[in-house]
């Protein structure tokens, strides 16, 4: 992790832009693809990153 006038540097270039579906600045422009919603892909992005711990189980009741 670089800090201070080293890190300056990346300020430069811009990595996101509004996205054309959704609006948010989260389009990825080397990518070309949107974080929200997925753009430029048919079907919407769904961001529930946790439904597959929660279908496995993986987040239950802990006992100490």
């Amino acid at each position: 992790l670089m800090l201070g006038l080293p890190a300056l540097g990346k300020w430069r270039n811009k990595m996101h832009t509004l996205c054309r579906r959704c609006g948010s600045k989260v389009y990825h422009l080397q990518r070309s693809t949107c974080g929200k919603c997925g753009y430029p892909a048919k079907c919407k992005r769904k961001g529930d990153w946790m439904a597959g711990k929660k279908r496995c189980g993986v987040l239950q009741e802990r006992s100490y």
